[in-house]
């Protein structure tokens, strides 16, 4: 079973990848195709795991995809992950200030969408009553926000003045409405959510402004 192809996904293992087999899925394009809803009803899955798993098959998927076509030496074959940073760098030459700013607004919106999956994981063993309108509100933004985010990871060096804007806009109201919810809670998680928060808004302002 350690051949099965589901394991190389992240957020799958064994036990997993055999569940999912018996529900009909056997590969990747399986995974891709299987609707949020139905992949979370699978046992041991739930909502969270099933979106970070549909965005590992989908970054997959996409990098088997976006492979270059073979070069008539072999010698002269350039990694696609090579050619990337090669382009990296030449931006960087051209114009350091912006590509240093983009490079952390990448990394920024990565700990941010790592942050808030693990607030609302942190909610979870609460088991309070007073924390159930808080948890369903920070889920409603929570969702928007990584939406919004996945958008952004994908075309930020294109986005206009005026989108940037309003993703940083959005950001200081969702920081705002963290502040006053993590007021009432001590929980470490949910300290670190804000923290990211913050950060990519002073990141975001800062690329903007440039």
């Amino acid at each position: 079973m350690s051949d099965n192809v589901l394991t190389k996904v992240s957020g799958i293992g064994v036990a997993r990848a055999v569940l999912l087999n018996q529900k009909g899925i056997q590969t990747l394009e399986d995974l891709a195709e299987i609707s949020l809803e139905d992949l979370a009803a699978v046992k041991t899955i739930g909502k969270v795991n099933a979106q970070k798993i549909k965005a590992a098959v989908e970054r997959m998927i996409d990098k088997t995809e976006a492979s270059p076509l073979p070069l008539q030496n072999e010698e002269d074959k350039v990694d696609f992950e090579d050619e990337k940073t090669i382009l990296d760098e030449m931006v960087q030459l051209i114009d350091p200030k912006s590509f240093k700013l983009l490079a952390r607004a990448r990394a920024s919106l990565e700990d941010v969408q790592t942050s808030v999956e693990e607030g609302l994981e942190a909610f979870k063993p609460l088991g309070k009553k007073q924390w159930l309108k808080h948890y369903i509100d920070y889920k409603t933004k929570a969702k928007k926000l990584n939406k919004r985010i996945k958008a952004v990871k994908e075309r930020l060096e294109d986005m206009s003045k005026k989108e940037k804007k309003a993703i940083a806009k959005a950001a200081v109201h969702f920081e705002r409405s963290l502040r006053e919810l993590f007021a009432e809670m001590k929980k470490k998680r949910f300290k670190k959510v804000n923290r990211e928060m913050e950060e990519f808004r002073i990141i975001l302002k800062s690329f903007i402004e440039d």
